[in-house]
């Protein structure tokens, strides 16, 4: 390591405690009429929302960007206009009734293309996630999600970070240093889970079907649902699968365990499970802690057609 790079480790210590605030100091850092991003998913920053939410007497035109909630926040479940005006930029069960009443505005998008539209468009004031525990090289981990994250930070004013000790550590494009956050706070919470009981006979046919579709050697994306664990359970049967995925969940750790997914001839990133978001129970949360098997990437690069 060089001199600098020493220096730099020094300095992480003192720097992340120099940080370390509650999330009621982090966020009253955010003004009226900010433009405010969460990380998507299990990765969403629960301490920090239900802070923001306790100051919404302070705050006037708020705008929220969630993707995908994962728990019913007070302002999904009524309108909390002139406070917070509510995007949701993907769908859930804990956002659609907001959504359908009119409280929350949807905004239809091209997964590949949101980076763009949050940062570009949208123009973000903060930027708020939920991430692992720091290592020793003063590096977080996006963990579930990274989705849009770079994107939103390079144009951010405002970087702050909930780190979890039961977020997951995740590799590829996954890490953010202390010296790129404004704050950190801690809130050592489980992550939301998802879990699917037994498939419905449709699901089982339409799974069926697909996997008689799929190849040896090919590369699938395989998401979350009745189906998509359909096709999984159908494809055991399949040699040398790859996986390069928006998302992945619990239904690709049987496939990898059993050698059906060993990404041997994928044409990019050969060797590797790739995705942007791991959303399931914690045996998927588990399975990618620390794996180099599994990375995550850009939205903008999973998502890509191109790719």
């Amino acid at each position: 390591m060089s001199l600098i790079g020493c220096l730099k480790k020094l300095n992480e210590p003192e720097e992340y405690l120099n940080k370390l605030v509650s999330p009621e100091e982090a966020v009253s850092h955010i003004g009226s009429n900010s433009h405010v991003v969460f990380s998507i998913g299990p990765a969403e920053p629960y301490a920090l929302i239900e802070s923001l939410y306790r100051r919404k007497k302070d705050l006037s035109e708020v705008t929220l960007y969630h993707n995908l909630p994962m728990r019913p926040y007070s302002y999904l479940t009524h309108d909390c206009s002139p406070h917070f005006r509510v995007n949701i930029v993907f769908n859930s069960q804990h956002s659609r009734r907001g959504v359908n009443e009119g409280w929350c505005n949807y905004t239809p998008n091209h997964f590949h293309e949101l980076p763009v539209f949050l940062s570009d468009f949208v123009q973000p004031d903060v930027f708020m996630a939920t991430v692992s525990q720091m290592d020793d090289e003063g590096y977080f981990s996006f963990g579930t999600a990274v989705g849009y994250n770079y994107e939103v930070m390079e144009k951010a004013r405002l970087i702050i970070v909930e780190e979890n000790q039961y977020m997951p550590y995740t590799y590829g494009r996954s890490r953010l240093h202390i010296s790129e956050v404004d704050y950190v706070v801690k809130n050592n919470c489980l992550l939301p889970e998802v879990a699917f009981g037994s498939s419905t006979p449709e699901a089982e046919v339409i799974g069926q079907l697909v996997a008689e579709q799929i190849p040896d050697g090919a590369t699938i994306q395989l998401g979350i649902g009745d189906i998509p664990n359909s096709v999984a359970k159908h494809l055991l049967q399949k040699n040398n699968l790859g996986i390069h995925s928006e998302m992945i969940s619990d239904n690709v750790i049987e496939l990898i365990e059993k050698g059906v997914i060993n990404n041997r001839f994928k044409p990019l990133n050969p060797g590797k499970v790739v995705t942007s978001i791991v959303l399931g129970t914690k045996r998927v949360y588990d399975f990618v802690n620390h794996n180099p098997l599994v990375e995550l990437h850009p939205l903008s690069y999973t998502n890509n057609p191109v790719v």
